[in-house]
């Protein structure tokens, strides 16, 4: 059986798909010399929004470019993109965000939902990602700041309704500096007295946890210090069904507590949550007696 039909008869599983759509591959080039350009993830873009999955091991990298590659840098820079390309205001995706990153041709694709159809083909497509021989498949799914940010905003527009749009912000706003500048920073949720954002740390490498959190950190203590918002992190952390090994989650929550109660300390409300769901609850809780 060929490799197309063999994704046809996977994606045509379900008797009614309600998810319809067109994939396309993304491509990285991490070598000048050679120009050649690898399979770093997916993209699938569909009527509700667009679902990216990024490479997230990098072992079989190695082995091709041995230290040439520097991991944290790497995953950063594969983050950047998959944020880049949820964010594209367009329908139509870019053919490329730089000369050394591309995005192939589309091509149609339908399943029960986003997550399942690119599941379907990952490790087709992007084969750097499949499991070393001998080894189990990895069954841990990273999930970025940038769906966890939309998907509690969704949640926070189901249940608040008219009173979501006091409190939530769908640009980054420009906030006036005490020096008469402005800097603009990316929080979602502010009102008269809090300013919050969304952050996830189910990633598996504690280094992107740290950096996340900084990066949430640094744009809610600007408002804080210029305004007088008090700072408000809604975070979700891995779950013990994550797929992380016991170890993987212990030295994840180890970096992710560090920097949280360092926020903690300096005054900010952390609301923390180990399912999506949790996460939407808890933050509404707050939010609602802000909008009101």
């Amino acid at each position: 059986m060929s490799f197309a039909a063999h994704l046809r008869e996977r994606l045509g599983d379900a008797q009614t798909p309600p998810v319809s759509g067109t994939w396309r591959p993304i491509s990285l080039c991490l070598d000048d010399v050679s120009g050649e350009f690898l399979n770093v993830g997916i993209a699938f873009q569909h009527q509700a929004g667009i679902e990216v999955r990024m490479l997230d091991t990098f072992h079989r990298l190695q082995c091709l470019y041995d230290k040439r590659i520097e991991r944290n840098q790497l995953q950063h820079l594969l983050m950047d993109i998959e944020e880049t390309l949820i964010r594209h205001p367009d329908d139509r995706l870019p053919d490329s965000l730089a000369d050394t990153i591309r995005l192939g041709q589309p091509a149609f694709a339908q399943g029960e939902n986003p997550e399942a159809i690119i599941d379907a083909f990952f490790h087709d497509i992007v084969t750097l990602a499949r499991p070393r021989p001998g080894a189990e498949s990895d069954r841990f799914r990273y999930r970025s700041t940038p769906k966890i940010r939309a998907e509690v905003l969704d949640g926070l527009y189901e249940r608040m309704g008219i009173l979501a749009d006091k409190v939530i912000q769908l640009k980054p706003s420009q906030i006036p500096l005490r020096n008469g500048r402005q800097i603009e920073v990316d929080v979602p949720l502010m009102s008269k007295g809090a300013a919050g954002t969304i952050a996830s740390a189910w990633y598996k490498n504690p280094m992107v946890v740290e950096n996340t959190i900084l990066r949430a950190e640094s744009d809610l203590m600007h408002v804080a210090s210029n305004t007088g918002r008090r700072p408000i992190l809604s975070i979700l952390l891995p779950s013990s069904d994550s797929g992380l090994t016991h170890k993987e989650r212990e030295r994840v929550e180890r970096a992710a507590d560090r920097k949280l109660g360092r926020m903690e300390f300096a005054g900010c409300k952390i609301i923390r949550d180990d399912h999506p769901a949790g996460l939407i609850e808890q933050t509404y809780d707050v939010w609602w007696r802000e909008a009101a």
